[in-house]
């Protein structure tokens, strides 16, 4: 199915018809619950599709990127350079601002080695003046929302390419035309999850409960059928 058919069906199904446009089922407020909907059913289950690797190219002399809003777990980072590929080690905040804490300036640039995630709301160059010190600067307006970033030790002596390895979101519908792994593979769940929001915001507990537990119900099939077909040709634990 694809965007327009899921808010077609659940439209009918929960007889909010103000949320559509009724003579063409147009949205008008239900693809809002419909992302709602998605986004809940990405958390509780990982897809063999849910995981993904992003490449960044940051050239000589920068230290940090930022991670689309879609990336929602973050696993892994390595770094690539002409003659290998190594995994960077992941510092707390606090370990990163201890080791990196003096001025760019005074710290000697090369192959990155260390990486910390933080809000990006802390990323504005005009704070970029120190490289962990700035971590903790406030938020500076248009700095954005809902993203975060990686800050790399030291400051990049050459290009590298960098692999974030993460979850995922499925990719949002926004054209009527548009289709995902949950409305193409499992349409019933979107629509059951669209109309668990729905009653959400209704402020129905019972109407909640009820499709929070057909949901889950499904969900634990379709994770069984994932781990069978993952554990499937494998004999014995290794030991």
């Amino acid at each position: 199915m694809n965007l327009l058919e899921v808010r077609t069906a659940a439209a009918q199904m929960s007889g909010r018809y103000d949320l559509v446009t009724p003579s063409t089922f147009a949205n008008n407020g239900m693809d809002f619950h419909i992302l709602s909907g998605q986004k809940y059913l990405d958390r509780l289950i990982t897809l063999p599709d849910s995981k993904a690797n992003l490449f960044f190219a940051p050239i000589a002399g920068e230290y940090s990127i930022t991670i689309p809003s879609s990336c929602r777990v973050l696993h892994e980072v390595w770094a690539n350079d002409a003659e290998s590929r190594y995994l960077l080690t992941k510092l707390e905040p606090a370990e990163f601002k201890y080791k990196y804490m003096e001025p760019i300036s005074t710290i000697t640039a090369g192959a990155p080695v260390d990486y910390t995630f933080i809000d990006t709301r802390s990323l504005e160059a005009t704070y970029q003046n120190v490289l962990a010190e700035y971590l903790g600067k406030p938020a500076v307006d248009g700095s954005g929302y809902g993203y975060r970033g990686i800050v790399f030790g030291p400051q990049f002596d050459a290009q590298y390419v960098i692999e974030v390895i993460g979850l995922f979101h499925q990719v949002e519908l926004i054209a009527d035309a548009d289709t995902n792994y949950w409305s193409y593979a499992a349409p019933e769940l979107l629509i059951m999850s669209t109309l668990r929001s729905i009653e959400i915001f209704n402020r129905n507990t019972e109407g909640i409960n009820d499709w929070t537990s057909a949901i889950l119900s499904a969900i634990n099939d379709m994770d069984a059928d994932i781990v069978d077909e993952e554990s499937y040709g494998v004999d014995q634990l290794e030991g």
